[in-house]
């Protein structure tokens, strides 16, 4: 589980757990959510049963037993491996995904937000089996070209549902993410990303590291993963010893519960 890291956040947890204790959650829970509001029990609970009137709203919506289009299976996201301390290392290659303006002029705005949440709620289910309930996402921006960009921007309902999209996750799925490295990122990603990060808060944009395109970023981006990754968990295209990363969107669950077997116990 995500375990208290202070005598603050032990003793903030001790008090906490009988508060929320009608939603019967474990103590891994009870500490991400309270790190999201700062070891305010207030807040932290507010937030946490919003949260399940979220997961209730996406299970009426049918989310979690919906049919993935084969359309919305381009969105590869990989997972390489993990971390020294079991944390889960995903690999999103964003630079190559499909258009979200494409899709969404095809009808499929729905399609989109469905799988969104389908795909957030499968990764915090998985997490929980894990000792500290968070991941590690190496996020490769290579291929998106200024044009694209100015594509995508010119649908400015695609904007909106992405921003709205990340504001989700940081309200429902609190400090899952432990670290995000992004690279390859030309001058148009970061001119959205200026808008993009006013979704997340300032501790969660601290965990992320942008490196920019060209050999001396590639350097950099290079040995951050190196210095915080084992080689078996990077990407060989990047340098690591992972010549196949597992596509989630094809078979996720069953290596990911052997690894959570072999690695963890107690977890939640």
């Amino acid at each position: 589980m995500a375990v208290p890291k202070s005598d603050a956040e032990l003793r903030a947890l001790e008090t906490f757990r009988p508060i929320v204790q009608d939603l019967h959650f474990g103590d891994g829970v009870l500490m991400r959510f309270l790190r999201a509001r700062d070891l305010d029990m207030v807040k932290a609970e507010d937030m946490l049963r919003k949260f399940i009137i979220w997961r209730k709203n996406a299970l009426c919506n049918q989310y979690f037993t919906w049919t993935v289009p084969l359309d919305i299976y381009q969105f590869d996201i990989y997972l390489t491996g993990f971390d020294d301390e079991g944390r889960p290392v995903l690999w999103v290659p964003y630079g190559l995904w499909p258009s979200v303006r494409d899709l969404m002029e095809r009808g499929m705005t729905d399609d989109i937000l469905k799988y969104c949440g389908k795909m957030m709620d499968k990764l915090h289910q998985l997490l929980l089996l894990t000792k500290h309930q968070q991941f590690v996402v190496l996020v490769d921006i290579e291929g998106l070209t200024f044009s694209k960009v100015f594509y995508e921007a010119r649908c400015w309902k695609g904007f909106t549902t992405l921003m709205g999209l990340l504001s989700e996750y940081e309200r429902n799925f609190p400090e899952l993410l432990h670290k995000a490295f992004l690279f390859n990122t030309p001058l148009a990603f970061m001119w959205g990303w200026k808008f993009l990060s006013h979704c997340f808060t300032q501790h969660t944009l601290s965990k992320v590291n942008i490196f920019g395109a060209g050999n001396d970023a590639k350097l950099e981006w290079e040995i951050a993963m190196r210095t915080n990754l084992p080689q078996r968990a990077i990407p060989k295209k990047y340098g690591g010893q992972n010549p196949e990363p597992l596509n989630i969107n094809e078979d996720l669950i069953p290596p990911w519960e052997k690894f959570c077997m072999e690695k963890t116990s107690g977890a939640i």
